[in-house]
């Protein structure tokens, strides 16, 4: 029996291999080779073990195949698994069949054959049920997961805005009160045209902020106000209700008014 000792440590040798692979991927092909490789030598051990072997611990490696196809029904689709495990009882069989009787009557012959034949079949079945229910937990983590990850995203996409609002806010008051400062402290004199005209132009600032808060940076604003102090019309439509707000602007100067109808740009 030299011969199925060698075949048992190849056997150990493979489920290892592929208890090893089960964190990547296991291919179909070599799933197949391995089953192949186990039920064969199952199936061919009966060459050297007598068939009155099935009713003892002689018959072993009819359940030496046992770990390879648990592993094997888990991490693979559980059809190939199942039809190794087929392939051997039915091979098993018709190999008693074929041999001598090794019992007195077929009551007896099945009464002795059961438990050989139900070793290999109870760890496919315990190995198809962890594999189902291991699958049924991932799937109900993954949607754990999906959900968490779309509230972070949300939640950090309200975060992003509400910080470039800060900064817009702060860039606006910047601008502002260093106007305001300057104008107090006699720098800037009121009554000077481009005073005045840099003064409508940031109360305007303040009123599209309140129109459409934390939208308009600076560059932006300092394009509707180069436009405005060319002496545009600048109106602003948003949707405010459904983040990023859109935002149209419709210009146009005193002279082209009278010629033609507002150009969107």
């Amino acid at each position: 029996m030299s011969w199925l000792m060698v075949w048992y440590v190849l056997l150990a040798a493979v489920t290892v291999a592929l208890l090893l692979r089960a964190r990547t991927a296991i291919g179909g092909r070599a799933a197949a080779a391995a089953s192949a490789f186990a039920v064969g030598g199952a199936v061919g051990s009966f060459l050297v073990i007598p068939t009155s072997g099935i009713a003892d611990d002689t018959s072993w490696p009819i359940g030496a195949v046992t770990p390879l196809l648990t592993v094997l029904v888990i991490v693979r689709p559980p059809w190939e698994a199942l039809l190794a495990l087929v392939l051997e009882q039915a091979g098993v069989v018709l190999v008693l069949l074929a041999g001598p009787p090794f019992a007195d009557s077929w009551g007896e012959s099945v009464a002795k054959a059961v438990p050989a034949l139900f070793a290999p079949a109870l760890g496919v079945g315990m190995g198809l049920a962890i594999g189902q229910t291991v699958t049924r937990l991932g799937a109900a983590v993954m949607r754990a997961n999906a959900e968490r990850t779309a509230s972070a995203a949300v939640e950090s996409a309200r975060q992003a805005r509400e910080a470039m609002h800060r900064r817009r806010l702060a860039d606006l008051d910047e601008e502002i009160l260093s106007f305001l400062r300057r104008t107090a402290s006699g720098d800037l004199s009121p009554q000077a045209s481009q005073i005045r005209v840099r003064a409508r132009m940031l109360d305007l600032a303040v009123r599209d902020e309140l129109h459409l808060p934390g939208v308009l940076g600076r560059s932006t604003r300092e394009l509707l106000g180069a436009a405005r102090a060319e002496g545009c019309v600048v109106t602003i439509q948003s949707d405010a209700d459904h983040p990023p707000r859109r935002i149209c602007c419709v210009a146009c100067s005193p002279a082209r008014w009278a010629r033609a109808p507002p150009r969107r740009t």
